[in-house]
């Protein structure tokens, strides 16, 4: 739905994959799904909203060096996939307000 630019389907399928993901305490998949509502919310150009749940993404992804430790985290920090999810939230959250 990103790629298609369809920012509301995108939005709207994050913020109902979120809870399933932290009811289940899948953190590293709760995390992507705030990506995707930030990444849709930004193509919707509605960057308060982006930045606020690129910030829960942040929150969470930041949260599984305490529940994994830190030598599994950082090995999950040095996947390729993780580092263009990483990349797509700092760009996120360094826009100025």
């Amino acid at each position: 739905l990103l790629v298609a630019k369809d920012a509301e389907g995108a939005l709207r399928a994050a913020l109902e994959a979120q809870p399933l993901c932290a009811g289940f305490g899948q953190q590293d998949s709760e995390w992507r799904a705030w990506l995707m509502a930030a990444r849709a919310s930004q193509i919707a150009g509605n960057w308060p909203l982006a930045q606020q749940y690129a910030t829960q993404a942040r929150g969470r992804c930041e949260g599984l060096r305490e529940t994994w430790g830190a030598d599994a985290y950082e090995g999950y920090l040095r996947r390729p996939d993780i580092q263009n999810y990483r990349s797509q939230l700092d760009q996120i959250l360094s826009r100025s307000k």
